[in-house]
């Protein structure tokens, strides 16, 4: 059996974290009716203050974990996530933190 663990990292040229929020919860909720929001937390990565989320649910009958961060300034954001079957993100977990706390703002 093939492991994917996906990355998907969305930029945005606006700053509007609180919006994001809203339509990462309702787009989740729409490919994930089972949705739920299993951690939320402001963290400190790099010197930035990041939005933690780890929400779970099911697509096509396969448990799902979405985990990752998003962050905002004045000059965009932007979303890292990281999204895998809910059994390979416990596998992998170590890995995913690692490639997530490589964030890091650019001058």
């Amino acid at each position: 059996m093939k492991k994917i663990v996906l990355i998907l990292v969305i930029l945005l040229g606006v700053n509007w974290l609180q919006a994001q929020i809203k339509a990462v919860n309702e787009n989740g909720r729409a490919a994930l009716s089972d949705l739920q929001i299993v951690k939320e937390e402001y963290r400190f990565v790099n010197g930035l203050k990041v939005l933690f989320l780890q929400m779970d649910g099911t697509m096509y009958g396969i448990k799902i974990s979405y985990y990752g961060y998003c962050f905002s300034n004045t000059e965009g954001t932007i979303q890292f996530v990281i999204y895998t079957a809910q059994n390979l993100l416990k596998e992998y977990q170590d890995e995913c933190d690692k490639l997530l706390k490589g964030l890091v703002q650019t001058k």
